[in-house]
């Protein structure tokens, strides 16, 4: 008996995370930046996670993400999760960041199963001014 890919989740899930970084962010001054996770596999990505990064640490925070303008959940060790993603679906999440210091840095969001990266980084440099 064959099983459909999407009732049974498939393997080897993949996603990538596209938007843009804005040039410049102000410091103490919340910025949401949209983005699109698309699942490029046929698995469910269950539960369906941001994971973000600055470099250098504690330049900018992460503090919230709101998927499909519904679920606001906050970043926890750098992550946010959500729900599930089926196969080839595309969902929009507002990804809410508060620069604390001024200088460049550089930002990276990708799409995770849980605890596991599974797409590629969406990167970015970004100058980040005193108010």
């Amino acid at each position: 008996m064959i099983v459909p890919l999407l009732q049974t989740g498939g393997r080897d899930a993949r996603a990538e995370v596209s938007g843009k970084y804005p040039s410049r962010l102000v410091v103490g001054e919340d910025f949401v930046m949209p983005v699109a996770v698309d699942n490029t596999s046929g698995a469910v990505i269950r539960p369906l996670c941001i994971a973000a990064q600055a470099d250098p640490g504690g330049s900018v925070e992460p503090i919230s993400a709101t998927f499909q303008g519904l679920d606001t959940v906050p970043f926890r060790a750098g992550r946010a999760c959500a729900g599930e993603l089926s196969g080839q679906e595309v969902v929009s999440v507002r990804v809410t960041l508060r620069p604390q210091r001024a200088g460049l840095v550089r930002l990276s969001l990708v799409a995770a199963q849980g605890g596991v990266t599974i797409g590629p980084e969406l990167r970015g440099t970004v100058e980040v001014v005193a108010a």
